[in-house]
């Protein structure tokens, strides 16, 4: 268990397939991708103590959504019976993993699940992910003119997090037009009467998620999407760990 402290990021590299556990953009699906340096295959951690079990949850560094069992896995499904969702329950027990020794004795680890065993994931190595010093620049925004494939259109649940990092004010909700996150920041900035370049966006997946820090376009989805909108000094901002992808 000391590969997965509480709050580090981490790389899953699959000894059997050579490529990494990645959290595809559509927000829901999740497979295996030969590419190393994307948030989409960072995975954060989240431990949890439950009557005297040491539990992992993994939730992704690009969406904030949790690594969970399909609700009706069947042996065929193997290590592909994982989907994304939203960490909604105090003991939500599809989002929970057991880790164990690879069975093999080569070194790494098993992931397995407490409920359904057979779905749990082939050895993996863990790499550890160091933290950036500072965020990452957000994507450049789709210039004008260029047409989208598809036009999405999501409602976006926000609140403003105080100096102290609160945010159980009321939820206010607008609609979002496309998948941009520079548009994001901007519409709430406009919203919240707050400078661009002193905002910064987290998700949140569901009511027991953690929040994690949005700087890459949203999920190629029309779910609504729960986002804590902060000020770039505040304390809560200034904890928040944004993996370095591109180290070596």
């Amino acid at each position: 268990m000391e590969l997965f402290p509480d709050r580090a990021h981490v790389r899953l590299l699959s000894r059997v397939h050579g490529t990494y556990l990645h959290a595809d953009e559509d927000g829901w699906s999740v497979s295996l991708s030969p590419h190393r340096a994307s948030l989409n295959t960072a995975w954060a951690v989240h431990r949890l103590e439950h009557v005297g079990v040491s539990y992992v949850l993994l939730h992704s560094a690009a969406y904030g959504r949790y690594l969970a069992v399909l609700p009706h896995p069947s042996l065929e499904d193997q290590h592909f019976g994982v989907f994304q969702r939203v960490y909604d329950t105090p003991i939500q027990v599809d989002i929970m993993w057991r880790v164990f020794p690879a069975s093999d004795g080569n070194g790494g680890v098993e992931l397995r699940h407490p409920v359904h065993p057979h779905v749990g994931l082939p050895p993996w190595i863990v790499e550890a992910i160091p933290p950036r010093p500072l965020p990452p620049n957000l994507p450049e925004e789709i210039p004008n003119g260029v047409e989208h494939p598809v036009v999405l259109r999501r409602i976006i649940r926000y609140v403003r997090a105080n100096n102290f990092g609160i945010f159980n004010l009321p939820w206010r909700t607008f609609r979002l037009n496309g998948r941009s996150v520079v548009d994001l920041v901007g519409a709430l900035g406009v919203i919240l009467g707050a400078n661009f370049n002193n905002i910064t966006l987290c998700v949140r997946a569901g009511f027991h998620g953690r929040l994690t820090p949005l700087v890459i376009d949203l999920p190629i989805s029309e779910e609504p999407m729960d986002i804590v909108v902060f000020v770039t000094d505040a304390p809560e901002h200034l904890e928040l760990q944004h993996p370095d992808v591109d180290a070596p």
